[in-house]
């Protein structure tokens, strides 16, 4: 999650043209990082992961954090549609094993 693009052999943060590479702003080695917005368009949204695990295993959720009005409920699913696609589709896609 830190080094998205460290591996070429398994890329799975595939932008899309409107979105951007996002910087890390915040980081607590190994639990949670923070990363900055994928959407040049919405400045202030931040997304969020939390590792957590024991024994049986590791488990990654995500937060989307948005500041400020959106156009509308709809704009809130495509954004977490997307990240959904990013992490629980391509990360997962590249390194479950």
């Amino acid at each position: 999650m830190t080094h998205p693009d460290q591996d070429p052999n398994r890329p799975w943060l595939l932008l899309h043209p409107e979105e951007q590479q996002p910087h890390i702003l915040a980081a607590e080695e190994p639990t949670s990082l923070t990363w900055s917005s994928l959407w040049p368009q919405l400045p202030t949204a931040r997304i969020r992961f939390e590792l957590c695990g024991d024994a049986r295993g590791s488990r990654l959720t995500w937060t989307l954090l948005l500041q400020g009005p959106l156009a509308n409920a709809d704009e809130v699913r495509r954004l977490r549609y997307r990240i959904n696609q990013l992490v629980n589709g391509n990360l997962r896609d590249r390194f479950d094993n």
